[in-house]
């Protein structure tokens, strides 16, 4: 089989096991990693710029020897959950959790009971930071979370153990990188945040962690300032006052690295951070000194140094308002195009028109004739509506982001793309605020592929603005208190009755505005000029939003992020859920279908009827001619529980239920019980109760029975302990006629 075509290795889902490095490295680079060479005895590249490396076949010809060699693989699209655990049972346990959310993962081992569990990365690759070190009696114990950056080593011999690499899952040679799961940052986190807890119970420790991230952050989304322009030194002086000294060494050395990314490794930068480091007692000015001068790019931004601000109660909105580098009311002004600039006034000011009619209120009621009265204008669903605002919130890496490209590209052409009736079809402009515009065009192209929509039937229906192509602050706070940019209010609204927009949908809401989103009063302005947007325009003003972190549980309406004022004026909102893969293997999606789906629940809708049942939507991977892989949100249904399950199968489950009764053996609820109700069932019914899918499938059955009273629980003593049991009886049977 030729190994240096991707084409060429994809024929079939087997593969021969390479004969030596070389072919190695090609079968790799075909499957859609991205190999790089390291030296024997190494764990990593030891050559200049080897983050650039292009592994072309005349490159890994050269470079990869057939023996004497070690393959790494960057970490641009492989991620691993590296679990630095000397403590066999522990490892094993962290292992495992990771497989059961995972199942696809593969393993790799260089020096056991320390392993690592690999994944595939999305094309914008996250930042997540690792867990803190713990040790216990001598033993250490760790786990990095390592994306976007460095690589990990997946073919040679381990340098201490001088044994190969094991991949006890599955080789990496014969897995393509399209088959390894691909979890959302969120779902890594949530991951990292539970093995952080493993660790702590482990090593006994009781006290709170202090959590410091250390990804770059946009300091314009709570702080103010300009991304094209550094905070004042003013701030960040102000910001590393709240930082203690006596950090962990890896958190102080974060820290350093942020001040020399800020001062440019300048002497004035160093002065800045030897007096910050001289409250430690243990301060050591040559060691400051030589930390100073190893930094050389280290890749973090001084936005670090905010980070760990905020996480020792720095308030980082204020510190924006203190030492903004421009005014507000400037700032919001430059957002503006030239052409919604407002022209010069006259000194004297402007005068008010003779004839305008003074307001009189309040206003008295008049005869109403309903039959007159114009009817709601939905657009689509019972979400979009015109002259209202309407809310989407979800938690990030989700999909709401395709989901509403979908939405409004079915708007704009009138399809029922996700299967929900276009009420209106009318033209829409999707604004993004935290994506260029080139990613925007890749989500675009691969949902237009998907659904084989083309240009012409978009063309002057569909606009698209994005992160690098508008600006948008509506409102901010400054010295002299909340300011609203009705200049630019005015300028979208005559854009969007000029081009005839009926729906605007902007993602994410925080991106809109420089106002503190914990206080009602200041996100109710913003709202209430959306509204206003809505009323000048007839336009329906769809807005997207995100949620705070849920411990693991599903969002609700209540769960969106910062003040409430916003869903409180919004005429409907809707909350995205994630479905898990259990969760939707209970709900009878075969196990191979289960990844992916998303629930869409009505959270609150003023001028509608909530839904019967939630909405269900999938991600779909579509590969766009580019080679590029892009998610594209997809009509999903739920299937039928019952499908092929007749009135005479669910007697015979009646049956053997009382017949179980009156041998005195009643048949237990609890699912880990011998005498459980599904055991004695599944032979009816076709399942098997030993397969974990089919017992899942087993149990939403029966509960869904109890809920219709074919079955019900019963308290039955248990005459081996004298308590008593939840047991299964027959509720109201079903008649033979039925039958």
């Amino acid at each position: 089989m030729p190994t240096s075509s991707l084409g060429a290795t994809m024929m079939t889902d087997k593969y021969t096991k390479p004969e030596n490095m070389t072919m190695l490295a090609h079968r790799v680079s075909d499957l859609g990693y991205h190999p790089v060479p390291i030296q024997v005895g190494k764990k990593g590249p030891d050559f200049a710029n080897w983050q650039k490396y292009e592994a072309t076949p005349d490159n890994i010809n050269r470079d990869f020897p057939p023996q004497g060699i070690v393959i790494g693989c960057k970490h641009d699209n492989l991620g691993c959950i590296d679990i630095d655990v000397y403590d066999a049972e522990l490892s094993a346990a962290i292992r495992d959790e990771f497989l059961r959310r995972f199942p696809n993962a593969l393993e790799r081992v260089g020096q056991a009971p320390k392993t690592a569990m690999v994944f595939r990365l999305p094309e914008s690759p996250y930042t997540i930071r690792n867990t803190d070190k713990y040790e216990k009696d001598g033993v250490k114990a760790h786990v990095e979370v390592r994306t976007k950056s460095g690589q990990m080593v997946v073919y040679g011999k381990h340098p201490d153990t001088d044994q190969p690499y094991r991949w006890p899952r599955g080789e990496l040679w014969e897995t393509p990188l399209e088959n390894l799961p691909m979890p959302g940052e969120w779902e890594i986190e949530d991951f990292r945040d539970w093995a952080e807890n493993q660790l702590r119970q482990w090593a006994g420790v009781q006290d709170e962690p202090q959590l410091a991230p250390t990804f770059k952050i946009d300091l314009g989304s709570y702080a103010g300032f300009s991304n094209d322009e550094p905070p004042k030194e003013e701030a960040v002086k102000e910001a590393l006052s709240y930082i203690p000294a006596d950090l962990h060494h890896d958190d102080w050395v974060q820290v350093l690295m942020a001040l020399h990314d800020y001062y440019s490794g300048s002497a004035v930068g160093l002065d800045v951070a030897k007096n910050w480091s001289s409250a430690y007692a243990d301060y050591n000015a040559k060691e400051v000194d030589a930390k100073w001068r190893s930094f050389k790019g280290t890749g973090v931004s001084y936005s670090t140094l905010f980070h760990y601000a905020k996480q020792y109660g720095a308030d980082l909105s204020e510190i924006g308002r203190k030492h903004r580098t421009e005014p507000v009311q400037q700032m919001m002004q430059s957002a503006l195009p030239e052409a919604a600039k407002p022209p010069e006034q006259p000194a004297q000011g402007v005068s008010v028109a003779e004839d305008e009619p003074a307001t009189e209120w309040p206003t008295a009621v008049e005869e109403i004739n309903a039959l007159a009265l114009p009817r709601r204008q939905w657009v689509y669903g019972t979400t979009y509506i015109r002259k209202y605002v309407s809310v989407t919130a979800s938690a990030g890496g989700i999909g709401k982001t395709s989901l509403a490209t979908v939405e409004g590209m079915a708007i704009a052409t009138g399809k029922a793309l996700l299967g929900e009736v276009v009420k209106e079809q009318t033209n829409v402009w999707i604004v993004n605020l935290e994506d260029p515009i080139e990613e925007m065009q890749l989500r675009l192209a691969a949902a237009m592929q998907h659904y084989g929509i083309t240009h012409a039937q978009i063309a002057g229906k569909l606009f698209m603005d994005a992160e690098d192509t508008m600006q948008m602050v509506l409102a901010a706070e400054g010295r002299d208190g909340l300011i609203q940019n009705d200049a630019l209010l005015d300028y979208m609204a005559k854009r969007i009755n000029a081009l005839g927009i009926g729906v605007l949908i902007i993602d994410p809401f925080v991106s809109t505005h420089l106002v503190n989103e914990n206080s009602n009063a200041s996100i109710q302005a913003v709202v209430a000029m959306f509204r206003k947007l809505a009323r000048l325009t007839g336009a329906a003003i769809h807005i997207i939003h995100h949620v705070r972190k849920g411990n693991g549980e599903d969002a609700t309406i209540d769960s969106v992020r910062g003040a409430g004022s916003l869903i409180g004026a919004a005429r409907s909102a809707r909350v995205i859920n994630k479905v898990t893969e259990d969760e939707a293997i209970k709900l009878g999606v075969d196990e191979k279908q289960a990844r992916g789906i998303m629930r869409v629940d009505d959270g609150k809708a003023n001028l509608a009827p909530p839904a019967e049942k939630a909405l269900y939507r999938q991600m779909v991977g579509v590969q766009l001619p580019n080679d590029e892989w892009v998610g594209v949100a997809a009509e999903f249904k739920l299937p039928d529980l019952f499908e092929g399950i007749t009135a005479k199968m669910t007697r015979a489950v009646q049956d053997i239920v009382a017949g179980a009764e009156e041998e005195e053996k009643p048949l237990r609820q609890n699912m880990q019980a011998k005498q459980w109700v599904g055991n004695a069932i599944g032979h009816v019914l076709g399942l098997d109760p030993a397969d974990d899918a089919q017992k899942k499938k087993l149990s939403a059955m029966i509960k869904t029975w109890i809920k219709t009273d074919v079955l019900r629980i019963e308290a039955v003593p248990d005459k081996r302990n004298g308590r008593e049991a939840p047991c299964i009886v027959v509720g109201e049977w079903i008649r033979s006629e039925e039958t």
